[in-house]
């Protein structure tokens, strides 16, 4: 029997482990630390599962299980990797997504309260697992402290004394109130919420895409982001290609989706959506020519650049606006048309 790579396992711990002391938040890739030296397999397995299953969608299986699924076609084979990523990629970009719910990842998460109060509103295609401060004592120590307070205990010495003897007679109540045997879940009344906690959370990549879609967008509080992020680079490490352009939603839609926004991207109200069934609407012979141009000339100013407010010729934007709810709602279009004219 031959000896297991030590080299090779610790390599892969070490990939596994994102720990941000100086924010007190650290992410695990639990697949990769229980898997060791197997977690290429475990990773393979995952996109394969992916792959097959929008080859279900889209492909005409054969009776015989060898070509259905050939040997060399893998992800961890380098003949095929860009391959199956661009095919998975292009399903999902499509919005076909319910593929993706074939495979999952697991990771531990420690961080705040606060931060973990955020996590669990992710629900749909995640399971979840908290440390349980009704069975588990909490210890002195254990709080997360914002960076903007730290920067603020840098200045203010009488602040930083403020909030130390505030969290020694929390901790102190806290111990005391079990020490007369009250509940721990009835004692943890008085604890802060940005006493740590460590949760386990299992993701399919649907969820998962969606996950950081969201909380990587500048608007998320700091310290899901930044638990987003290590949770990003991670996944860009055991699943190369997959993840690579993973970012916040306006990256990819041009505007940003947020109530306020960070100002990176125009708002949804300031930018034209413009589905691709108008283009072939735009086509019809029986619209104006001289019309049809100007629209087009607009559409494609918006399709080169998203990021551009289109302001020029109001009446042209709202025709397209309403063009376009004639196509998604059914609406007889010359009627539309004529009417708008």
């Amino acid at each position: 029997m031959s000896k297991p790579d030590v080299s090779a396992a610790k390599k892969s711990v070490l990939n596994a482990i994102f720990n941000n002391k100086k924010m007190g938040i650290k992410v695990m890739y639990l697949d990769a630390i229980l898997a060791k030296d197997n977690i290429t397999h475990i990773v393979n397995d995952n996109v394969m599962k992916i792959y097959y299953a929008y080859k279900h969608c889209y492909s005409q299986l054969s009776n015989e299980l060898a070509k259905n699924y050939p040997e060399e076609v893998q992800y961890v084979n380098p003949e095929w990797q860009n391959k199956i990523v661009e095919f998975i990629l292009d399903k999902k970009e499509s919005g076909h997504t319910s593929c993706l719910e074939q495979g999952s990842v697991t990771f531990v998460i420690t961080g705040s309260r606060t931060m973990s109060h955020q996590l669990v509103r992710t629900r749909v295609g995640v399971g979840i697992a908290q440390n349980s401060q009704r069975y588990t004592p909490v210890e002195r120590d254990s709080e997360i402290i914002p960076e903007s307070m730290l920067k603020l205990f840098e200045k203010n010495s009488e602040i930083e004394s403020r909030y130390n003897t505030t969290m020694i007679n929390v901790y102190d109540l806290y111990s005391k109130l079990v020490e007369l045997n009250i509940p721990k879940e009835d004692a943890r009344f008085v604890l802060m919420q940005g006493v740590k906690t460590s949760i386990q959370m299992t993701f399919n990549f649907a969820a998962l895409y969606r996950f950081l879609e969201m909380r990587l967008c500048q608007r998320a509080q700091w310290e899901i982001r930044n638990v987003a992020k290590m949770m990003a680079t991670l996944m860009k490490i055991h699943y190369p290609g997959l993840f690579d352009n993973v970012g916040p939603r306006c990256e990819y839609l041009g505007w940003c989706p947020e109530h306020k926004g960070c100002g990176k991207y125009p708002s949804k109200k300031d930018v034209v959506v413009v589905p691709n069934a108008l283009f072939k609407e735009l086509s019809n012979p029986r619209q104006d020519a001289m019309t049809i141009d100007k629209y087009k000339e607009i559409i494609e100013i918006l399709k080169s650049d998203k990021e551009r407010l289109i302001k020029e010729n109001t009446q042209y934007v709202e025709t397209i606006k309403k063009l376009s709810f004639c196509i998604a709602t059914g609406t007889p279009l010359d009627y539309e048309y004529k009417k708008l004219r």
